[in-house]
C-alpha cells in the first residue's frame, strides 16, 4: 500500500512538473496590421453680398460693408482662399489696379477693396494670379472656420448716378 501511495505521489509530482506523457504546445508569435488612408477634404461657402450704404458722388468718407466666407477643411489641412479681381479692374480715378464697382458703362466705376479681417485687415487677393494681393491662408480644424471680410469703397470718388456692382470669384485651394 505504501508503494502504491508513493507511486501516486511521484506520478502527481511528475505531471505537475510537466514530465507526463502530454507536452504543452509552443506558441509562435504572429502579427497583424491595421491601416487606413485619410484624404484631405475642404468645402467653401460664400456669405451674403457686400451691402454698401448709398454712396454720394465725391463723399470724403469711405463706405464699408461686411460679409463672410466659410472654409471647412479636414484637421491640419493647409488651405488658401483667394478672391479674384472681379468683373471690373478699377479705372476709377486715383485707384488704378484695385477692384471696381461699375454700372457697366465706360468711365463709371468706383474703386474698392476687400480685406480679410482675420489677417490683420490686409487686402485680400488671389496671390498674384489676377490681383496681386495675398490669398487668405489657414489650417483646417475639421470644423467650419468663418473668415470675416470687409469691403471698402474709397471716399473722394466722383460718380454718376446708377446701380454699381461687381462679382468676384472666391477659390479655395488645398
Amino acid at each position: 500500500m505504501k508503494n502504491l501511495n508513493t507511486l501516486k505521489l511521484v506520478t502527481a509530482v511528475a505531471l505537475a512538473m510537466g514530465f507526463g506523457g502530454a507536452q504543452a504546445a509552443t506558441a509562435f508569435p504572429a502579427s497583424m496590421t491595421a491601416s487606413v488612408s485619410v484624404a484631405s477634404s475642404c468645402t467653401l461657402t460664400g456669405g451674403a453680398p457686400f451691402a454698401f450704404s448709398p454712396y454720394t458722388s465725391g463723399q470724403q468718407v469711405h463706405s464699408y460693408a461686411t460679409s463672410t466666407v466659410t472654409a471647412n477643411c479636414s484637421n491640419m489641412t493647409a488651405y488658401s482662399v483667394g478672391i479674384d479681381r472681379g468683373a471690373y479692374l478699377s479705372a476709377a480715378a486715383g485707384f488704378p489696379g484695385f477692384r471696381a464697382l461699375s454700372t457697366g458703362a465706360p468711365g463709371q466705376a468706383l474703386g474698392y477693396e476687400i480685406r480679410a479681417l482675420n489677417q490683420g485687415g490686409q487686402q485680400w487677393g488671389d496671390g498674384g494670379h489676377t490681383i496681386n494681393f495675398a490669398a487668405y491662408a489657414g489650417t483646417g480644424s475639421g470644423a467650419a472656420q468663418v473668415i470675416p471680410a470687409v469691403g471698402i469703397i474709397f471716399g473722394g470718388q466722383a460718380a454718376t448716378s446708377g446701380n454699381y456692382n461687381d462679382q468676384v470669384t472666391v477659390t479655395l485651394t488645398y
